[in-house]
């Protein structure tokens, strides 16, 4: 038997609950273990002392609500401690809750932009060897970020309005063209018209024999 188990045989040896065998056994340990007898022998006095003494303790009047006031006191400080605890870990807990909220949607927004695509593998296992070894070095090819994707977005739409105004504006230059060339068609057909019912009217009439036309005519005879 061992100290550690004799010591626990002890307040059962006083008060004679043991059996034979183990109050036999614990009495061969006491006799070997000079530190377990001493303690044995401490314990049997006290008990002597104890049982002797026949005064009983008086106690006061006031002792049970004065007993019931403190036990009453330790628990409304405890409600309080409680209390108090709850008072500050509450706005501590939400503040925490926001900011793990918050760090989650700019982790979720940053995996849409990069991609899990995009992301390199930078280990790799080498068969031959225990030494593991980086993997293929990215292309240097930095992924866009919004701001850029944004910024494309509205070079193509400032793109496409142009060309559309383009188109436009050909568009009406083709018109006028042919608004032109219908004029010019009536013009023809109203000359065209004009000869066929009135002969020679677009010429111009021939002076009569010996007369001088206004163009050829001198004035050097004249006084």
């Amino acid at each position: 038997m061992k100290c550690e188990q004799a010591r626990q045989l002890f307040d059962a040896y006083l008060d004679g609950e043991l059996s034979s065998a183990l109050a036999t056994e614990l009495a061969a340990h006491r006799v070997k273990c000079a530190e377990c007898r001493r303690e044995l022998a401490l314990l049997e006095v006290t008990g002597h002392i104890i049982a002797s003494d026949e005064d009983h303790v008086v106690l006061n009047e006031h002792f049970e609500d004065r007993l019931l006031a403190c036990m009453d006191k330790h628990r409304v400080r405890w409600v309080q401690r409680v209390r108090h605890r709850l008072y500050w870990a509450g706005p501590l807990a939400a503040a925490a809750l926001i900011a793990l909220a918050f760090l989650g949607v700019f982790d979720r927004n940053t995996g849409e932009v990069l991609g899990e695509a995009d992301q390199p593998d930078w280990t790799a296992v080498d068969n031959s060897g225990d030494v593991p070894e980086k993997a293929d070095e990215p292309s240097g090819i930095v992924p866009p970020d919004a701001a850029t994707l944004e910024l494309d977005r509205w070079g193509s739409q400032l793109q496409e309005n142009l060309d559309a105004k383009r188109e436009s504006v050909e568009w009406l230059q083709q018109v006028d063209m042919t608004i032109l060339q219908w004029l010019d068609t009536l013009e023809a057909a109203k000359q065209t018209s004009a000869e066929d019912h009135f002969p020679g009217a677009g010429a111009k009439a021939d002076p009569p024999p010996g007369e001088i036309p206004p163009g050829d005519r001198t004035y050097a005879d004249e006084p």
